[in-house]
């Protein structure tokens, strides 16, 4: 004997089957293509904060705000249901802009300072002058009778991650509706 309510009951359950299936490729794919919008954009953040950071900074050497600008690298490093993305800056000077130097980076100091962090410099690239002045310096390329007294925090990393992370959910939702062509039938 067929009984109409169990032939509807399978064919709904069928349908929500299939519409789960659809959702789940959906979210792999855009988590997948989330990856490389976060790659992509995130360098064009880090880019953006670094340069107007630094730049805001007069008293900042040229080849310093190289080191912010110049060597910022994006990896996609796994996609899928789980995404990870590394965004980081290749160079050791950048450390020195991201948290400061001397007195004057001790005085603005980074937002989030890492626990190892401390105001000073390798003495290679640096010196001290004199026991009255305090925290160090060093003397400018264009004259041996300048000096300048470090760097302010120029925490273009960090505020590119917290850009980024506001940014994450709208992202993600235009790759999702993107990806659901018109939503689950």
């Amino acid at each position: 004997m067929f009984k109409s309510e169990n032939d509807i009951m399978k064919v709904g359950m069928n349908d929500t089957i299939q519409m789960i299936k659809q959702l789940e490729n959906a979210i792999i794919r855009s988590n997948t293509e989330m990856a490389t919008e976060i790659k992509d954009k995130g360098l064009s953040i880090v880019r953006l904060n670094a340069e107007t950071m630094v730049n805001a900074d007069e008293t900042m050497m040229e080849n310093k705000k190289q080191f912010a600008t110049d060597y910022n690298d994006g990896r996609v490093l796994r996609t899928g249901i789980v995404t990870e993305v590394s965004i980081i800056n290749t160079s050791q000077e950048a450390t020195y802009i991201e948290y400061g130097t001397g007195m004057v980076g001790k005085s603005s100091p980074h937002p989030n300072p890492s626990s190892s962090w401390e105001y000073y410099v390798d003495t290679e690239h640096k010196r001290k002058l004199s026991s009255d002045l305090k925290g160090w310096f060093h003397k400018s390329k264009e004259s041996d009778n300048k000096f300048w007294i470090g760097n302010e925090s120029q925490p273009f990393m960090w505020q590119s991650k917290l850009d980024i992370q506001k940014s994450m959910k709208k992202w993600f939702a235009r790759l999702l509706r993107k990806n659901m062509k018109g939503g689950v039938k």
